[in-house]
């Protein structure tokens, strides 16, 4: 199944809450960080694709 901007943006925003909420080991803050990085460039490459595919037809 094809993972969507929505979906990769609740990924996130979890991740997020997580990093904020628990008491992370540095190691495991720098693990977590390198994945949001990953993460907000999925999202970008779905938003670019989604901008790319709503040039012919619309949202």
């Amino acid at each position: 199944m094809m993972r969507t901007y929505e979906d990769v943006d609740v990924d996130i925003k979890q991740l997020v809450r997580d990093m904020n909420s628990n008491s992370l080991t540095r190691r495991e803050y720098e693990t977590a960080d390198d994945i949001l990085d990953e993460l907000y460039q999925e999202r970008e490459r779905l938003w670019l694709k989604a901008m790319e595919d709503g040039e012919n037809c619309y949202l």
